[in-house]
């Protein structure tokens, strides 16, 4: 399970990533700014950060990994300014992301829900199977479009882990600035 979680974390980053064997309680977590003050979120350490090209756009990644159970990442990136009042261009560009992020994983979409994060930005919940080596794992994902970048903060690993209540609370912590 390590080696899978750590390639994940490498197809993200492409460098190591911090480590955290067991999660504290909840409020022992780490508040935690991004650099360009885009967004605060809590996590159980402090965060690995790194930023990788893709094509066009720079994706920049927080993460800790949880031992052999799990990984917590945050990933944003700069899009071209879209009309996030108009349902068919949000749903192409979330769409889009959701299928990217299947195909990185090879996950399966179990559910999908619509969100509006903090009342006005518009995203989406969801949660997926993969496969993480030999195993079969977990992922939940929330994807948020604002200020002309979409956030992915996701949980990814075992069933036991990613289903914690704490995790929950990660994935719902994210505040955008």
């Amino acid at each position: 399970m390590r080696r899978a979680l750590c390639l994940l974390a490498l197809l993200f980053i492409g460098t190591g990533v911090a480590v955290a064997a067991d999660l504290p309680a909840i409020d022992k977590w780490v508040k935690y700014e991004a650099p360009d003050k885009s967004f605060s979120a809590i996590f159980p350490s402090e965060p690995k950060t790194a930023e990788q090209p893709a094509g066009n756009i720079k994706i920049n990644m927080y993460i800790v990994e949880l031992g052999d159970t799990g990984a917590l990442l945050i990933a944003t990136n700069g899009m071209p300014k879209i009309d996030t009042t108009d349902p068919k261009v949000v749903k192409a560009t979330l769409d889009g992301g959701v299928k990217g992020a299947m195909k990185n994983l090879m996950g399966v979409v179990t559910k999908e829900t619509d969100i509006m994060w903090q009342g006005k930005f518009p995203g989406r919940d969801v949660e997926a199977t993969a496969k993480l080596g030999d195993k079969e794992g977990i992922v939940r994902v929330k994807m948020v479009l604002a200020n002309e970048k979409l956030f992915q903060v996701m949980a990814v690993g075992e069933k036991d882990t990613v289903g914690k209540a704490e995790i929950g609370k990660f994935l719902d912590a994210i505040e955008i600035k």
